[in-house]
């Protein structure tokens, strides 16, 4: 019998868990998982295993998993392939966020980035790894080329003012719009660095599907740096596009309900 439900769980962050039955993941029966990219650390009770593999039942296809490019600090049922991966400490900030001497730098495999499905940078091209991480950063932004492992992407370089904040479509050169808090939970800030914003005169959020869920106003004649503020504690969680116009966009992540 072929295995069914095959899933990926890539460059995501699992920390400060606790659960009675102790996996972090659990591969149901007839399933096949590949967990890559991934930090799972100081999660409890830390004699368990984190991952487990469904029980034998007569007549199913077993579940099966692979752990590779990820950094796992407690074990995982017999059965389960384990492939580089570590479990050094990972040098998170309080917010998650590695440090520059983070193991997790250029750890990742950038074959398993997730999609740009719901095109975030504009370029139509749906089929591109995903071009910013958590925070609405880069993707990939070290010497190397490869993917740090986590949700959040270490950044070397001064990113406020890095091209890819600059939407597609922009001519300017410099950061159009800076967003914070981001991720945030009950509101966003907007700022607009005027020079480069084209004065449309109107900032909209945008959700996964392309719909426009909140809208506002902004005059398009100011001389000094610009700012917005909008309400998103009626908002699911996810990841937005702040779009101001003329090419000049950018994600937010939305933690909300």
């Amino acid at each position: 019998m072929e295995k069914v439900n095959p899933f990926v769980v890539s460059n995501t962050l699992f920390v400060e868990n606790n659960s009675p039955d102790g996996p972090v993941l659990f591969i149901e029966n007839q399933s096949h998982a590949e967990v890559v990219n991934n930090i799972i650390t100081d999660n409890a009770p830390p004699e368990a295993n984190s991952l487990l593999l469904g029980g034998f039942v007569p007549g199913i296809t077993p579940s099966s998993g692979i752990v590779r490019n990820s950094i796992l600090d407690q074990g995982v049922s017999d059965g389960i392939i384990m492939e580089d991966v570590t479990d050094s400490d990972p040098q998170l900030d309080m917010e998650f966020m590695p440090s520059s001497t983070s193991p997790v730098l250029g750890a990742g495999d950038n074959s398993v980035i997730a999609a740009d499905w719901t095109d975030l940078d504009g370029d139509g091209n749906r089929e591109e790894p995903v071009p910013w991480d958590l925070a609405g950063n880069p993707r990939v932004a070290g010497a190397e080329g490869r993917v740090d492992l986590g949700p959040f992407e270490y950044q070397p370089i001064d990113v406020s003012t890095d091209p890819p904040f600059v939407g597609p479509g922009s001519n300017t050169g410099q950061a159009c719009m800076d967003i914070h808090p981001n991720p945030a939970s009950t509101h966003i800030e907007i700022s607009l660095a005027v020079p480069a914003f084209p004065g449309q005169g109107k900032v909209r959020l945008i959700d996964p599907l392309g719909r426009v869920v909140a809208s506002v106003n902004v005059a398009a004649d100011l001389q000094d740096d610009s700012s917005t503020r909008i309400d998103i504690t009626h908002l699911a969680s996810g990841t937005y596009m702040v779009d101001a116009g003329g090419g000049c966009a950018r994600p937010v992540v939305v933690t909300g309900r």
